[in-house]
């Protein structure tokens, strides 16, 4: 198994009207973290693993220990009403959360689980019992890992994105 030792510093302001700012940034180290080892198997190779020598030829993927990591980084986030803005900001929210983060390693640690950098942000409408959010969500690139089928060091990435997500509802009250 890795270990950790995880530093975090985060300053959060809270408005009058509900609203939160904050900023934060952390920092890990980590000893023995994960890699992956990836390879395509040779007849040797499958032999060894107790495999009919018809799968020469896959791919074979292990975990591995690789070494020492750091994972560093910070977020920044907001979430505000428009109700200070007067009575056309009364029925708006506004959100936007934004993530940084930097990995060091080896050259074999897995590091395919973490987002590099992310922007969370929408607005919230509600209103004689109308509620309409729509929220974007933008992500970097992401790396996939070692693809030994590619080649001896080929990666496979995901190309980043934004995604639209709108969402509408009426909430019915009996009156009194």
């Amino acid at each position: 198994p890795w270990t950790a030792d995880n530093y975090d510093f985060s300053l959060e302001y809270y408005t009058h009207t509900g609203g939160l700012f904050s900023a934060g940034a952390f920092h890990k180290e980590i000893k023995d973290f994960f890699g992956t080892f990836a390879k395509v198997a040779t007849v040797d190779d499958v032999t060894a693993l107790g495999l009919d020598p018809a799968y020469a030829g896959w791919q074979i993927n292990t975990r591995i220990n690789t070494g020492d990591a750091r994972v560093s980084g910070f977020e920044l986030s907001a979430n505000q009403s428009l109700h200070p803005f007067g009575a056309w900001g009364r029925p708006f929210k506004v959100f936007a959360n934004y993530t940084k983060i930097e990995v060091k390693g080896a050259r074999e640690g897995d590091f395919s689980g973490f987002l590099p950098e992310s922007l969370n942000y929408g607005v919230t409408y509600s209103q004689y019992g109308f509620i309409v959010m729509a929220k974007w969500h933008r992500r970097a690139d992401v790396e996939q890992g070692l693809q030994a089928y590619l080649g001896p060091d080929a990666r496979a990435y995901i190309k980043g994105r934004t995604i639209f997500d709108v969402n509408i509802s009426y909430q019915l009250r009996r009156g009194t």
